[in-house]
């Protein structure tokens, strides 16, 4: 079967971030190497919201300094509290343990045996609530921190995001190749996702449109041919794509015996596609 084929060799430039154009590193024409900067956009509002990322973080990070400086200081407290009540409770038991060997001698009223007693067991009740106190504040503590870290953490990744679409206001050359249809202008607005022109590569795509009566028929290995200035050149389908468009499909093929030296994209020329083993008959 006979079908009209189309060489493509082009790469499109879209702009990943919108924004206003500020410079063109290079004309349209020129060689390129994956990675060069085509044009320089900006974008205010992306340098606003980075500002606002960047102050956000830095006051959350203020924050986890200042609660982990005013933690430090309840723990310091609870600690001396604790030495405070453990000294009162020493001196209240030894009292406690004096006046209980002069109330059995009967050398203490009761009543003054009584109240040594119950200031004793109180500064033993002190004690455990502020050892509680201090576990708990371990506890608390450790849970606020983590989920402080956690934030900023989570901050600095959306800085690094924000940071990174920063960096595509930097039109970049995806493949070698040479650079052609750039229209973007200094000072020229580019919309997110525009296309902005194309890099031509040295690598040709061949690319056939096939009535969707023989989609069945066509895949991926399937050989085809054309001829050009008396010399025939073999193919390959590589590629089938689905969609039916206007009773036709498209499929994608390369060169496998060589490729014509002045060939170029654009041009169009008619194919045989061979859809199926050749067999010797007889037509009467």
């Amino acid at each position: 079967r006979q079908r009209q084929m189309c060489i493509r060799d082009s790469i499109y430039l879209d702009a990943i971030e919108g924004g206003r154009v500020e410079e063109r590193l290079i004309e349209e024409g020129a060689q390129v190497r994956a990675g060069d900067v085509i044009l320089r956009l900006s974008n205010p509002l992306l340098n606003i919201g980075i500002l606002q990322s960047e102050a956000d973080l830095a006051y959350q990070e203020n924050e986890l300094r200042n609660t982990r400086l005013s933690m430090e200081q309840e723990h310091l407290r609870l600690k001396q509290d604790r030495i405070g009540l453990s000294k009162e409770l020493v001196q209240k038991e030894r009292r406690f343990r004096q006046y209980e060997r002069l109330y059995k001698k009967n050398l203490l009223a009761r009543e003054d045996y009584l109240q040594a007693e119950e200031d004793y067991e109180a500064a033993l009740g002190q004690l455990a609530v502020v050892d509680e106190r201090i576990k708990q504040d371990d506890l608390f503590r450790s849970s606020q921190l983590q989920s402080l870290d956690e934030n900023i953490r989570n901050m600095k990744k959306s800085l690094s995001l924000v940071r990174e679409r920063l960096e595509n206001l930097k039109v970049k050359a995806p493949v070698d190749g040479q650079l052609g249809n750039l229209e973007a202008q200094i000072g020229q607005s580019i919309a997110q996702g525009e296309r902005i022109g194309q890099v031509i590569t040295p690598e040709l795509k061949v690319e056939a449109k096939i009535d969707e009566h023989y989609v069945e028929r066509v895949m991926p290995g399937l050989p085809a041919s054309f001829e050009r200035e008396g010399k025939k050149y073999d193919m390959e389908v590589t590629k089938v794509y689905p969609e039916v468009r206007e009773g036709q499909f498209r499929t994608d093929l390369h060169f496998v015996s060589g490729r014509p030296e002045n060939i170029r994209a654009g041009q169009t020329y008619h194919l045989n596609l061979q859809l199926g083993d050749p067999v010797q008959t007889v037509i009467v």
